[in-house]
């Protein structure tokens, strides 16, 4: 039996003691949960009804005894209406316990017992009743005391008491049918738990016993092994479990690795003859290729000088190409910046032109201002002549016309301060034109001058183009010339690069030659450092 099967056997005992302690538990658990339901679901419910009854008696019997001793006929009548309420009580107790509290055949007979002994009691009750309603005390004493209500009352009274210690009788026996079955649910969970515990600690040790010894038995050989450096040896397999399984396999891997370590000391005896010769032979080729490179490297010092001339003339070409390009660069933007300012000059004659037209209108808005200045000097005189006038027509009127002498000095002397203003005006109107004639006339010269600069630059912009048409011819033939300077130049790099290679691939090559010595070298004692620790070990 593998240690897989004896660990599954043991978690299977395990599972199922598990399972069949909880199921017996739950199984347990849920017959006392269906007795204390009945118990709940049924004595309960028995003895609400039975003390519901017991409380309808008391009160039919309260009713009873004040039937005997109330002597008016009301009285009476209240008292047999309160017997009714408790017949009804008793009737509504009795008909939900047959119905739904009978636990079994002798609470059914009981019960019967009960109807018997109250209908007995409603019996003797009527017969009660008939005589006290003759208002004879004696007699009606008399039947109270001894008569048939007294015996049926003592036996109804009776078969409640049975009844209800019936129900008390039936709720201990389920209590004490709960506590037997809880004490053989216990003794028989701690018994099973015992066994399963023993058999659990069985199997347990069995397998621990087995991992152990064959763990143990592969420790002492891989110490062995790790210890002495000794691969002969091998580690015992009592059986073919997972343990037997793994042990098999170490051996193999133990003779594996026999076999590849002595291969291993074979070709490292192999690599350490080849080395050898491979050392010898590098150095060989590391003298050859120092040679080559030599001769390389003189071959490309000599085009080297060549490339740099070529290129240093190839330099002075794009330096004069540059050149041409930037004088026809600026020939443009002097060309487009004579455009320019000739525009500008145009705009500035047209401005001129408009100030000029300015100038003249003002002149004559001048004129025109200066006629209406005329009139109102004019009106200022004849005002003042009037408010004169009136001024001598107030003194002649006297003490009447004082009034109308004062406001007329008032408008003669508002008349002569605005005769003192249009004067004023007209002087700076003259002024005006007199500036105005000026402007005009330097206007008109400014107009001149401009349009001298406008045709001058008319020329100075044609001779530009020029420029910059010779200077863009300048600029393709030194572009063709410095191109074949650059095919030269580039044909004569691309040389000195192939030289240059070569003579690379010469120091390539003899550098490599070299790390091939090194490494035949590091090789061969790689190689004897190999053998060196493979020989420690008994292969």
């Amino acid at each position: 039996m593998t240690i897989v099967q004896r660990i599954v056997m043991l978690l299977s005992a395990s599972l199922l003691a598990v399972l069949t302690v909880g199921g017996y538990g739950l199984w347990e658990q849920q017959q006392a949960k269906h007795r204390f339901d009945d118990a709940l679901g049924n004595l309960i419910p028995s003895v609400r009804d039975l003390n519901k009854a017991t409380s309808g008696f008391i009160d039919m019997r309260s009713g009873i005894i004040r039937h005997v001793l109330a002597s008016r006929p009301e009285d009476k009548r209240a008292a047999e209406d309160m017997v009714k309420q408790a017949d009804q009580v008793l009737d509504s107790a009795f008909d939900t316990y047959g119905k739904s509290d009978v636990y079994d055949e002798r609470d059914r007979k009981l019960l019967d017992e009960d109807l018997r002994t109250l209908a007995q009691l409603r019996e003797g009750r009527q017969k009660l009743f008939a005589i006290s309603n003759t208002n004879d005390i004696a007699a009606t004493n008399k039947e109270f005391i001894s008569g048939a209500i007294g015996v049926s009352t003592k036996a109804f009274r009776k078969a409640i008491d049975a009844h209800v210690a019936f129900n008390m009788q039936v709720a201990a026996e389920i209590q004490k049918a709960n506590e037997a079955a809880s004490q053989r649910t216990l003794w028989m969970m701690a018994g099973f738990i015992a066994l399963v515990v023993a058999l659990v600690a069985l199997l347990g040790g069995q397998v621990l016993s087995v991992i152990r010894r064959g763990l143990a038995q592969i420790q002492d050989t891989i110490q062995q092994v790790s210890a002495q450096l000794d691969f002969t040896r091998r580690a015992p397999v009592a059986r073919m479990d997972e343990i037997g399984v793994t042990a098999s396999a170490f051996n193999d891997l133990l003779g594996r690795l026999q076999q590849n370590l002595g291969a291993i000391l074979s070709g490292a005896q192999e690599v350490a003859g080849a080395s050898q010769a491979l050392n010898q032979t590098a150095e060989q080729v590391a003298t050859a290729a120092a040679s080559q490179s030599s001769s390389s490297a003189n071959v490309a010092a000599t085009i080297e000088q060549m490339t740099v001339s070529v290129n240093h003339v190839a330099d002075r070409a794009q330096e004069t190409h540059g050149l041409a390009s930037s004088a026809g660069t600026m020939a443009m933007e002097g060309s487009t910046t004579i455009s320019q300012t000739i525009n500008d000059i145009r705009q500035i004659s047209r401005a001129v032109d408009e100030a000029a037209g300015s100038i003249r209108e003002l002149g004559k808005f001048s004129g025109q201002v200066n006629a209406v200045v005329s009139v109102i000097k004019d009106i200022a005189d004849q005002t003042n002549l009037l408010a004169l006038n009136a001024s001598i027509e107030a003194a002649r009127a006297g003490e009447m016309g004082r009034g109308f002498a004062v406001v007329a000095d008032e408008v003669r002397m508002l008349a002569e301060r605005t005769t003192s203003s249009t004067q004023e005006i007209s002087s700076t109107l003259s002024a005006m034109q007199e500036r105005s004639r000026q402007a005009s006339t330097q206007m008109q010269t400014a107009e001149d001058l401009v349009k001298n600069s406008v045709e001058r630059a008319d020329d100075a912009d044609t001779a530009i183009r020029q420029i910059g048409g010779a200077t863009g011819d300048t600029v393709r033939m030194v572009s063709e010339i410095s191109a074949a300077i650059k095919e030269q130049g580039s044909a004569t790099n691309n040389i000195a690069v192939q030289v240059e290679s070569i003579a690379q691939m010469s120091e390539e090559a003899s550098s490599a030659a070299q790390e091939t010595a090194s490494s035949a070298q590091q090789l061969d004692r790689l190689a004897k450092e190999q053998i060196a620790t493979l020989s420690q070990y008994r292969l």
